[in-house]
């Protein structure tokens, strides 16, 4: 699937680096060179692509981390608040109709 403008604005703004990878397991990892498993690493859409397309709710995700992400294995609430902690963007209380909390 081709990086929609608001996905390339995301990665750069994240270096182009895992930001799950850097704030919660203090490595750094490139999303485009690191790749394993089924996914591609790159922009991860926090609140689903078809849903929130903007850079605020785009976060950069290495293949590992935007597999688990997909499973939601690493939880969107989790992600949410990552993007608060970095940004300053509370994305539960921009866009609540998307915020799936399970």
């Amino acid at each position: 699937m081709s990086q929609t403008r608001a996905t390339v604005l995301a990665l750069e703004r994240d270096l182009y680096r895992c930001q799950w990878c850097l704030y919660k397991r203090d490595r750094v990892r490139d999303v485009l060179q690191y790749t394993v498993g089924d996914v591609l690493g790159g922009g991860h859409h926090i609140m689903g692509r078809a849903r929130v397309d903007l850079p605020e709710a785009i976060i950069g995700l290495c293949s590992a981390c935007h597999s688990l992400a997909t499973k939601n294995v690493i939880k969107q609430r989790d992600l949410i608040q990552l993007q608060k902690e970095r940004l300053g963007i509370d994305l539960a209380e921009q866009y609540p109709q998307f915020v799936n909390w399970k």
